[in-house]
């Protein structure tokens, strides 16, 4: 797998659960702000997507498997793969790792391209491809 993009956030108090651990549901929304900076670094931030393409990226398969959890204030290490491009889709994978080291949840989210005007999948651009997955 191609790493795309690295981030690193600290686990807040509004994504813990009462136990202190890492409420399930808010490992997606990490996972699409960092899909979302990895955007702007690439120069296509979703804003210019939506106004300016004739094209969505929605996703439409989303999986998180927790290794161990991730408590209130560790400091979380993600990194961005790509897993998989198709003709219309493409799979992205992101490993959280506490402390640096412990591979501690993997996120898979898999986007389609839909037609803005249609409203059903059609091919991945080339250029987005290029701008994505194929320059650094």
């Amino acid at each position: 797998m191609k790493t795309l993009f690295r981030n690193s956030i600290e686990l807040s108090l509004e994504e813990v659960d009462y136990a202190g651990v890492m409420y399930f549901g808010k490992i997606f929304l990490i996972a699409h702000k960092v899909f979302e900076k990895f955007l702007i670094k690439k120069k296509l931030p979703i804003a210019t997507i939506i106004s300016r393409t004739k094209y969505r990226l929605p996703i439409v398969q989303a999986r998180a498997d927790y290794v161990r959890p991730i408590h209130l204030s560790d400091k979380i290490d993600i990194i961005l793969y790509i897993e998989k491009i198709e003709i219309s889709s493409f799979c992205l994978q992101y490993r959280f790792f506490v402390n640096q080291k412990q591979l501690s949840a993997i996120v898979k989210l898999k986007h389609v391209c839909l037609s803005q005007t249609l409203n059903q999948s059609i091919r991945l651009p080339k250029e987005l491809l290029l701008q994505l997955f194929y320059t650094s």
